[in-house]
């Protein structure tokens, strides 16, 4: 998608560049309600509104993936670390620790690659420091990858035989109730906004590929005519 220019209206009623303002959602769909009319531009009105959409869904997701997921996995982490005491069988509190911090570190990463590349000229080759941000988010993304399928093999291993009763379970089955069911869920959830995704993308294109057809069965009739 080409980069759109950041425009603001001041009080004399002159546009200038490079400032930012917020702009409200009613005030966005309105924009593209006046610009790509439905009845005449099904193509252009739909493209537009999923692109908001998906703005708006992936905003969501990032801010709750890099902020409140990360800080859980360290909390719970952390509150059951000690591995004799509350998960013989597997180190479960290790890759909730690692994962969490992992996230985080790769949001802030994120966050100093958008801050250098908002800082630099348009054509300004990157600089070695944002170069290594770049390698440091991509070796955090590799990192998570990894780390995801480790604790989903450890998690879903350990799934039929787990046993929560510390006296009478043995050393390669016990584990805390809560913090096995905690990493069950956490691995369990990402598959399943996986397939939401895969879902919302499915209808997305089903609804932007019944407008074309729609509009392209229009012109037809219309030349037709």
């Amino acid at each position: 998608m080409a980069k759109e220019t950041e425009i603001t209206i001041d009080e004399g009623g002159t546009a200038a560049e490079g400032k930012t303002t917020k702009v409200p959602l009613k005030q966005k769909v309105q924009c593209i309600c006046e610009e790509h009319p439905p009845a005449s531009n099904p193509w252009k009105y739909a493209t537009s509104m999923c692109e908001l959409l998906e703005q708006g869904f992936t905003g969501l997701f990032f801010l709750a993936m890099g902020n409140l997921i990360p800080i859980a996995l360290i909390a719970v982490g952390v509150t059951y670390w000690d591995k004799d005491e509350n998960c013989t069988a597997a180190d479960i509190a290790l890759y909730l620790v690692l994962g969490g911090a992992a996230y985080s570190l790769r949001t802030v990463t994120g966050t100093l690659i958008a801050y250098c590349e908002s800082s630099q000229r348009e054509n300004d080759k990157p600089s070695c420091g944002l170069k290594c941000l770049r390698f440091l988010k991509w070796a955090f993304n590799l990192f998570l990858v990894v780390l995801h399928f480790v604790t989903c093999y450890t998690t879903y291993l350990l799934y039929s035989h787990v046993d929560y009763d510390k006296k009478g379970a043995s050393a390669e089955d016990y584990c805390n109730r809560f913090l096995f069911l905690f990493s069950f869920w956490a691995v369990s959830c990402l598959f399943i906004l996986m397939g939401l995704a895969i879902a919302i993308l499915c209808c997305i294109g089903f609804c932007v590929g019944s407008c074309s057809i729609c509009f392209l069965y229009t012109v037809a009739s219309a030349d037709s005519d």
